[in-house]
């Protein structure tokens, strides 16, 4: 609900107000913002059934991205991912929530990518987006709600070539990530 007005925008960023509208028409295109006539921009603020509605739809997509991921991994892509959870990781330590949050939605989004799936990809990233939105605004400030721990278990059952249980801790940890959020 925030209001984002386009001179603090373009002051903050030192860019034009053309950049600035196209900026805020592609965020609104993703759920992020939305664009209210004569009365501006604001931050989305999802109602718990969009909240339930993105998540169950994050979860069936991820069902299909994730066996695809599982047999395209190759050794250099699991080594990208292992080190991508040492930056969540070293965010979470030093309490930067927004790069934490940033950080543990972009891991999915690399499973997406070695999915080989430019299309469900691309769908993915708007819900991804959606959910660290989603987070940002109702997840408990000490909270960690998409727990790396989890992530590194995702990385070895994909390197095992374990599809079942890869999808079983998938469908698991998107589960607790939205149980966590106070809505």
């Amino acid at each position: 609900g925030t209001k984002l007005t386009e001179a603090s925008l373009c002051e903050l960023f030192g860019v034009s107000r053309t950049i600035v509208r196209k900026a805020l028409q592609r965020l609104a295109h993703e759920n992020i913002v939305e664009l209210r006539p004569n009365r501006g921009a604001v931050v989305a603020s999802p109602s718990p059934k969009e909240t339930s509605e993105v998540f169950t739809a994050r979860r069936e997509l991820e069902r299909i991205v994730l066996p695809m991921a599982v047999a395209n991994a190759t050794k250099a892509q699991l080594g990208r991912l292992r080190q991508h959870i040492k930056q969540e990781h070293h965010a979470l330590e030093v309490g930067d929530r927004p790069t934490w949050i940033h950080l543990t939605g972009e891991f999915h989004l690399i499973l997406a990518e070695i999915a080989g799936n430019s299309v469900l990809s691309r769908f993915l990233s708007e819900l991804v987006s959606r959910c660290s939105l989603i987070i940002a605004l109702y997840g408990a400030r000490n909270a960690t709600l998409c727990d790396n721990d989890e992530h590194e278990q995702l990385v070895d059952f994909i390197a095992q070539k374990d599809s079942a249980a890869a999808m079983a801790l998938m469908e698991q940890h998107l589960l607790h990530v939205e149980r966590g959020l106070n809505l």
